[in-house]
């Protein structure tokens, strides 16, 4: 079976938005881009979300974004899919966690 996996480029807004609201001087913001990856011959195909990944010197998390690829674009979810949040809330756990 192929597997074809199409690089998704990240959202430059969310990039912009991320760099304005989240960014702390001891806090390093890393961007990687998600995937669609689909399996030849078949109706299958998987998401690879974007991730945002916070890091200082004792902590690090993990954001999951989805984009257009999920129900509602403005989630956000923490280091797993169970919980998401808005951009706002997002913002709230950075300033109280880092």
């Amino acid at each position: 079976m192929k597997i074809n996996k199409k690089k998704l480029e990240f959202p430059k807004e969310l990039k912009a938005k991320c760099d304005r609201y989240l960014s702390r001087k001891t806090l390093e913001i890393t961007y990687l881009n998600g995937y669609l990856i689909k399996f030849a011959g078949t109706n299958i195909s998987s998401i690879s979300p974007h991730k945002i990944i916070l890091k200082s010197a004792e902590k690090e998390v993990v954001i999951l974004y989805y984009g257009e690829y999920l129900y509602d674009e403005e989630l956000y979810f923490i280091n797993n899919t169970k919980n998401g949040c808005s951009f706002q809330k997002l913002r709230e756990l950075v300033v109280n966690y880092f």
